[in-house]
Order: C-alpha cells, then structure tokens, then sequence
C-alpha cells in the first residue's frame, strides 16, 4: 500500500479535521458530500418548518456534545434553497462576540457578494426604462447593459458607454423610483447610495451605506429592513437566512449581557416578520440560555416547542455504513470499481468505529480518516475488524477494551 489509489481512491475521502466550511474548495469539507437518507427524519421536519416561514427556526442536539450534524442539516437545507429564484437564501458562520446587528451588516455584505443585490439593480433599471421610455437612458442603452454585466462587475463603470445622458439625474431618477414602489420602509438616502455605488462602482456599496446609517442614526437593522424592500423589487419575496454556529454566540450569556442580546435579537425578528426566516444551530448549553427568563425577548415571540425546534440525534448504526459509503463514493477512482462498495472497510469494522465514536458525526468522519491513513502507513489492504481492534487508539482516540483486558 503507498497511494490512494491502491483503495480505488482519488484522495481520502474523509476530513482530517471535520470542520464544516461551507465555502471551502474541499469538497471533505465544504459540505457538498450529503446523503439525506442519513438524516431523513430530520430533513422531513426540517423541510416542513421551512414551508410554514416561522419567524425562528432551532436546530438542536439533546446531547451535550458537538459534531452531530446540525451544521450539515443547516448547510444541506441552505443550498437547496438557493436553487430557486422567487427568494433570497443566504449563510453566516457566528463568531462568540456577534449581536445581531452585526448579523444584520454580514447579511448585508453575503446578498452583495451572493449577487442578489445586483439582481436588484438589473431590474430596477429594466422597469425604469420600460416604464420611462424617455428617460435618461434609452431602452437599447438599458439592453446592452444587462446584458455586459449579468453578474456583479468587480469594477467601475462608466454609465456614458451605455446610452446614459445624465448619470447623476438617472440615479436619482432610480432611487426615487424605488422608494416609491415600497414608501417610507426604505427612506430615499437608502436608495440613492444604494443606486450611486452600483451604478458607479459596484466594489464600493458595503463601505458606502454606513455612513448614511450614522447620519440618520440608524443601526444595521433599520439596513436590514430597507433591504428586504429593494430585494422585494427585484422578484426575491421571502428570504432564508442561516446562523450557522449560533451556539458559540449565545453560550455563556447571562444576566445583563443575555437581556441586551435577547431585547437586540428580538428588534431583529420583527423587522424580518413576514420577510425571512432565521435558521439557528444550538448545542445544550445554549438552549439553556435561551430557556433562562433574561431571554423571553425571543423565546416569546419563536418559542423553542416543535413547531420551531429540528432536533438531530447521534447516528443510527445503519446511518454509520451510509455514511462511510457516500463520502467513498463521492472519491472513487473512475472505472475502476472496488471489490465492494465500502472498501477498504468491512462492516464490523464499521460498526467498531462507530461505537467508539457513540454515533457522532464528526467522530465516525475523522477515525474513517485515520483508518484511511494508517492503513496506508502500515501497508494494509483491508481495514477489517482486526485492523481497527490493532490499530484502535491511533483511529479513534481511544483504547479499545480488548487491549484493556489483555494488560490486565
């Protein structure tokens, strides 16, 4: 054994480290490898949640433990979303010292980045010019430019090029459209710098909207609300947004600290009400927080009941070999099949490290990972039941009781 390939592999399948990032090159890690049969139950009630549009959605583990999926639930639910285009769906990784405006300005920055923004822009101006035909911008002008940049220029432009007359007079002309299509929900100076940075110079709109907001002392969430409006413009009519680690935001809050966030977070729903849906991962100790009465801001208004909790459990045995396969799969080498399809593993082997692993994810993903290695290391053909009883701490961390029973 010396390469990948002597196990019908194009590379290990399976994260060294299996931290799930989502816009990682590495498809081990960036959570394209997904098999919904794993966590069926999960999804179904996952699914059903997300069709009735609550204001808050909880993903939860009862145990006190990470790494049982919750963020591959997240990640999964998130890009079948942004297959449709009536809605906007868009991911944030929390970080411990977040309140929630600062989700609101990362929200901001992912429906720039993510091109829903730039959607807002393509339609406005193809709604302007079909409704003002003679207006600063001829149809023509408005066709050729829809049709040089349908995705976000990462530079200036020169409105000139394009039939504009007075650039300054049709952005003006824009925003002042725009705010009347959704009234004083996005206030005129919103528009304008909206409209003035695209039509300008895309790369500079998320520098260029705070200062508007300190002018008015606004915070980011009265940007989140007007926001929604110019989104409601360009045909997007709900939007999915998803917390993912929301836990390491919320543990540990307590007292003072936890009503600030929990009174912030609730302004942060009602301005989303009847516009998103916010989608949140909890561990236990967060959940605790959140069922301490410093936090009824929130759980008044989305209680963490069924209508609003996806609980998600250890694996079940059989989700362990369904596990192993699909990331295998995802890596087998091109016509050239495998004796079988979990090999190098054998089911008992399988079942070991799953019972070390007590069913968590993260743990089968990376003792599949070591298996993958040593067995490499120590040129060994077949990763069976013997291997993993051998080789049993260097996989999964811990000594396996045949070896305890044979030092006694």
């Amino acid at each position: 054994m010396s390469t990948y390939s002597d196990y019908y592999l194009r590379d290990n399948p399976f994260p060294v480290a299996p931290i799930l990032d989502p816009y990682s090159e590495k498809a081990q890690l960036n959570g394209t490898i997904y098999n919904p049969d794993i966590m069926a139950g999960e999804i179904e009630s996952f699914r059903s949640k997300i069709a009735r549009r609550p204001p808050l959605i909880y993903i939860e583990n009862k145990v006190f433990e990470r790494g049982v999926g919750k963020s591959a639930l997240l990640v999964q639910q998130w890009r079948q979303l942004q297959k449709r285009n009536d809605i906007t769906s868009v991911y944030v990784r929390s970080g411990q010292k977040l309140m929630p405006t600062d989700f609101a300005a990362h929200l901001v920055n992912r429906w720039h980045h993510d091109q829903y923004l730039w959607s807002v822009v393509l339609r406005v101006l193809t709604t302007y010019v079909e409704q003002t035909p003679h207006g600063e911008i001829t149809l023509a002008g408005a066709k050729r430019f829809c049709e040089t940049f349908p995705r976000l220029p990462l530079r200036g432009l020169s409105l000139p090029n394009f039939n504009v007359f007075n650039p300054d007079r049709l952005i003006n002309d824009l925003a002042a459209w725009a705010y009347r299509q959704v009234g004083d929900t996005l206030h005129y100076d919103l528009a304008l710098v909206f409209f003035q940075s695209y039509l300008s110079d895309p790369r500079t709109f998320p520098d260029a909207y705070p200062a508007v907001l300190r002018k008015h002392k606004w915070d980011n969430i009265a940007m989140l609300a007007a926001v929604y409006r110019l989104l409601r413009l360009a045909g997007y009519d709900y939007n999915y947004l998803f917390f993912d680690q929301f836990e390491d935001v919320v543990h540990g809050l307590s007292g003072k600290s936890l009503l600030t966030f929990s009174a912030e977070m609730r302004r942060f729903i009602e301005a989303s009400i009847g516009q998103a849906t916010v989608v949140v991962t909890l561990h236990p100790g967060a959940a605790l927080a959140l069922d301490s009465p410093d936090a009824v801001a929130i759980t008044s208004i989305a209680p963490r009941d069924e209508r609003h909790v996806v609980e998600v459990r250890p694996l079940a045995r059989e989700g362990a070999n369904l596990l192993c396969h699909t990331y295998l799969d995802y890596f087998r080498l091109p016509d050239l099949p495998p004796p079988n399809p979990l090999y190098p593993f054998t089911n008992e082997a399988i079942e070991l490290i799953y019972e070390a692993a007590k069913g968590n994810v993260r743990g089968c993903l990376q003792a599949f990972n070591y298996a993958i290695e040593k067995g490499i290391e120590t040129g060994t053909p077949l990763a069976d039941k013997e291997f993993v009883i051998k080789y049993h701490s260097d996989i999964s961390g811990r000594v396996h009781r045949d070896a305890v029973s044979l030092s006694r």
